[in-house]
């Protein structure tokens, strides 16, 4: 034969130095077409091994589906590829949808979640749930932890069982959103407040003095309640009740007493001068004030001296001043008359009064001191003198 046919694509290649020219040259024309339409499947041409492959570029498939694939081996990308994309990342698996949507498939060794249970769950939030520790643990970032909105919660027991829980909800009907924040751990037990803005405190402690707690109930300590916890002036009297308040239960100033003037003090002029040790302080709730002069025991007097001629119709007598503070708030005088027989030379009268005063002062609350004055109220006393007295003063119930 001139020429022989090649196994692979049936190529009529010449003999060499047995076809003459021009068939030598047709055979290998046909050849070369043979070569040029070749497509490597069986009969045209040796089939390509992988070996024979040089791809060093993305290879399309121009758009035709991969078949009989017995797996595919990922290598980790660092950054996510195009979009429609299935890659590896790190050790997970993940898939970019048609509009760059990162969508994780694969997470801790096992499916990240089922197709549609999550919208928007992309990296790097992460949904997860912790077998050792019964968790499922929702994540906005690596190992930042993510905000959940829904429905009421119900929390339950992981042991014993789970048959009851406790629902925590939101008030039935809201006008806008609002925030709770929790309080810290106080150090000591504490009354919880809610601040207008929502947030939650335990800074107010009991102090076990004026508030206890006594059999799981918050109540006032015996005792608790003194002077500093009532505001003066604000207990009434219709918060009292009805003979509850008895004379041993109210602390009474009592009388205040002066010292005696004992028999020294005497005065000649008409200008008032304090009497003796007549002085006298005393301290009210503003009840009226009662104020009078006491024997001392001694036979308490005011006398009137006067010496004068026969036959002369004269007055005399004591004047007195009752003072509280520098203002004079009485002043009582006792007067006596005499007429003269008509002899010649000149004689002494003298007047004595029991040492008699009463006087009530209307006054508001507060320290009040009281003095007695003593003076001559008309020019023919001689002299004026006041004798064994105590000036006396009590708050009136």
């Amino acid at each position: 034969m001139a020429f022989t046919l090649s196994p692979n694509m049936s190529l009529p290649v010449p003999s060499v130095g047995n076809e003459a020219g021009p068939q030598y040259a047709l055979d290998v024309n046909s050849c070369m077409a043979i070569i040029d339409q070749h497509t490597h499947q069986p009969g045209s041409g040796v089939q390509i091994t992988p070996a024979g492959l040089n791809i060093n570029t993305a290879l399309t498939m121009q758009g035709n589906f991969l078949i009989n694939t017995a797996g595919v081996t990922f290598t980790a990308q660092s950054s996510a590829p195009a979009n429609n994309t299935i890659y590896e990342s790190g050790v997970d698996l993940y898939y970019v949808d048609g509009v760059g949507n990162n969508v994780r498939i694969t997470q801790s060794g096992g499916v990240a979640g089922s197709p549609g249970s999550i919208s928007n769950l992309v990296p790097p939030a992460s949904a997860a749930y912790v077998s050792g520790s019964s968790t499922f643990v929702w994540q906005s970032n690596t190992s930042v932890a993510a905000n959940m909105d829904f429905g009421s919660a119900v929390f339950r027991n992981l042991t014993p069982n789970s048959t009851f829980g406790v629902t925590l909800q939101s008030p039935a009907a809201l006008s806008s959103n609002y925030t709770l924040t929790l309080p810290t751990i106080p150090v000591t037990t504490s009354i919880m407040t809610l601040s207008s803005s929502g947030v939650m405190a335990g800074a107010y402690t009991l102090d076990n003095s004026t508030i206890i707690v006594s059999s799981n109930v918050i109540e006032v300590a015996p005792g608790g309640i003194t002077s500093t916890q009532i505001a003066a002036g604000t207990i009434q009297g219709s918060n009292i009740g009805s003979s509850t308040v008895t004379r041993q239960n109210i602390v009474d100033p009592g009388v205040q007493m002066s010292a005696s003037c004992g028999t020294g003090y005497a005065n000649s002029s008409s200008s008032a001068t304090l009497v003796t040790n007549l002085s006298v302080t005393i301290t009210t709730t503003g009840k009226p004030i009662m104020i009078w002069l006491q024997d001392d025991g001694n036979g308490g007097i005011f006398q009137a001296t006067s010496i004068s001629d026969h036959g002369t119709v004269f007055s005399y007598g004591i004047g007195l001043q009752l003072l509280r503070g520098s203002i004079i708030i009485a002043i009582p005088q006792y007067n006596d008359y005499f007429q003269g027989d008509g002899a010649t030379s000149n004689y002494q009268a003298i007047a004595t009064w029991a040492g008699q005063l009463y006087y009530v002062d209307i006054i508001g609350a507060g320290t009040q001191t009281y003095t007695v004055k003593a003076y001559c109220p008309n020019s023919t006393t001689a002299l004026v003198q006041v004798q064994s007295l105590k000036l006396c003063a009590v708050e009136m119930y």
